[in-house]
């Protein structure tokens, strides 16, 4: 029998998180299950990562020759990926170093289980050949959140207990299958796409374009259901907002109209619009509680000044889609991959659709290439900054140490305060950005190097995450696309970008996005006048 969303809600304690194993994954647990615990200063915590970490243990094993050494991570406030690293290091083969009897794994036959709070979970498992580059993928899910029917089908299904234990392969194949990230994202593509195509003949009222003001309703919907995971958008008390929003409607009225028009300009859009509930109660009982987002993206455009009309049933297959997947505002890196819809997939999911762009001699370029050409461009553009010491170039090794590895000493105090003073300069250009998968890569490749080097050089006006990236996307980075659907892709994503860094409890501060049409802008790279 497949696993039901509310058979997930019901799992709030630790008890009823080995039954929920036992009974809905087929787990062989005994009853209680035997654990081992594992201290501190026997993974050889860090003092940080002790006062995060509150217990692990280890769940005992199920059968002889087992691949799989599974964990349960409590923490003490949220689930912390970084005190997660330190974990897979304490119980890698490494342990063997200091004392050949303890027992140890590789990095890909570990499953974590952890929680802070039994309300928010994370499954997590690195894969690679050594700790400090393992590749950290995970999913997870909030007991009152959204997508859990991706999660039953998915990513809990594939950690059934297999049909066969004594085929440890097919075994470690079935429960590494739970962490495809790829897969989740052909399945939302195939359902984004076809629900697209349904909804386009369904729009009336628009003499021109349909499918661009088609794009720009999805862009504005998707956008709101990313930031509904910051908790920052409330309609009748509720977080899920876009749900809310849809069960709350007036059942006598066009939703779109009626709420959405509403919602998007009146709201999103005014300066005012944290006040609604005194200043303005009959809009604030269409729309609820929502933030000034400015940025230009709930702007007016010319569709949306002709009178169009969207029936109800548009909404129904869009906001059905966004139920069904989980969304999360952090965009995958190398070495941190969510199994869930990110803002990286608006690219994927652009590039996809808009099929004529290949003769355009347009492709979505993978984020480990992406990574590697902004690093290295990196390289050769501060290669010519002096050290500090000579005025000589900073040696290309000490410069990949810095920029590959994060390894802020492989610079001195006097050559991060330059190195700093360099970047200020840099300026980056995309000709053809698309949907920005290159000014997305450029833009965290900056915001790692910037924050480290604020650090090395001991900068008395640190930044926090925010300002530093809202620095980099207004002083760093260009980009110019012939394509309109790209452009507004690629702005969506810069905005995703910096609304990550905002806390549930920053809702009231949060500063209105920045307009990005000057830095991001239509036109022809090519055959445009010089």
């Amino acid at each position: 029998m497949p696993v039901t969303p509310e058979r997930v809600r019901r799992i709030e304690s630790e008890e009823s998180l080995f039954e929920f194993l036992s009974e809905e994954l087929g787990w062989p647990l005994e009853n209680p299950p035997a654990t081992y615990d594992f201290y501190a200063d026997e993974l050889g915590l860090s003092s940080t990562a002790a006062g995060q970490i509150g217990r692990v243990a280890q769940i005992a094993n199920f059968e002889l020759g087992q691949p799989f050494g599974i964990f349960l991570v409590k923490f003490n406030d949220q689930v912390n990926r970084t005190a997660l690293r330190s974990v897979l290091r304490g119980l890698s083969e490494s342990r063997r170093d200091r004392d050949a009897s303890l027992p140890a794994w590789s990095a890909p036959n570990l499953i974590f289980l952890c929680t802070a709070n039994y309300r928010d979970f994370t499954v997590a498992r690195f894969t690679g050949e050594t700790h400090s580059h393992a590749v950290l993928s995970v999913f997870g899910w909030e007991q009152q959140g959204e997508g859990l029917r991706t999660l039953c089908e998915f990513n809990l299904e594939a950690l059934k207990y297999p049909a066969n234990p004594a085929d440890a392969s097919a075994w470690l194949k079935q429960w590494a299958s739970a962490f495809d990230v790829e897969k989740v994202g052909d399945n939302f593509y195939r359902e984004y796409k076809a629900i697209f195509d349904q909804v386009e003949p369904l729009i009336g009222g628009i003499s021109g374009d349909k499918s661009l003001f088609v794009q720009r309703l999805f862009n504005r919907l998707m956008f709101l259901q990313f930031l509904s995971k910051k908790r920052w958008l409330r309609f009748g008390g509720r977080t899920d907002y876009l749900q809310a929003l849809w069960q709350g409607r007036d059942p006598n009225s066009n939703f779109y109209s009626a709420h959405l028009i509403p919602l998007f300009f009146a709201g999103l859009n005014n300066p005012q619009s944290r006040d609604l509930s005194r200043s303005n109660p009959s809009l604030a009982a269409r729309i609820g509680e929502v933030p000034y987002l400015n940025g230009g993206l709930f702007e007016k455009a010319e569709t949306d000044e002709q009178g169009e009309t969207v029936a109800d049933e548009v909404f129904a297959k869009i906001l059905g889609l966004f139920s069904h997947y989980n969304f999360t505002v952090h965009e995958s890196t190398p070495l941190d991959v969510e199994v869930a819809v990110d803002p990286e997939m608006l690219g994927k999911v652009f590039e996809k659709l808009m099929t004529g762009r290949k003769r355009m001699g347009a492709y979505y370029t993978p984020r480990s290439i992406v990574t590697f050409m902004c690093r290295e461009s990196l390289k050769g553009f501060l290669a010519r900054t002096p050290s500090d010491t000579k005025h000589e170039t900073i040696p290309e090794e000490r410069l990949a140490r810095l920029i590959d590895f994060g390894d802020d000493t492989a610079v001195s105090l006097a050559e991060a305060k330059r190195l700093l003073a360099t970047l200020v300069k840099l300026k980056v250009v995309d000709p053809a950005c698309g949907s920005g998968a290159y000014l997305l890569g450029m833009m965290q490749e900056l915001f790692l190097l910037t924050r480290l080097l604020d650090t090395r050089s001991k900068n008395d006006q640190a930044r926090d995450d925010y300002d530093r990236k809202l620095t980099i996307i207004q002083n760093n980075l260009y980009g110019v696309d012939l394509d309109e659907f790209a452009i507004n892709v690629a702005m969506l994503r810069l905005w995703l970008s910096l609304i990550v860094d905002y806390r549930e409890s920053d809702r009231d501060a949060l500063p209105p996005l920045p307009n990005l049409e000057f830095k991001i802008e239509r036109g022809d790279s090519l055959t445009a006048p010089d």
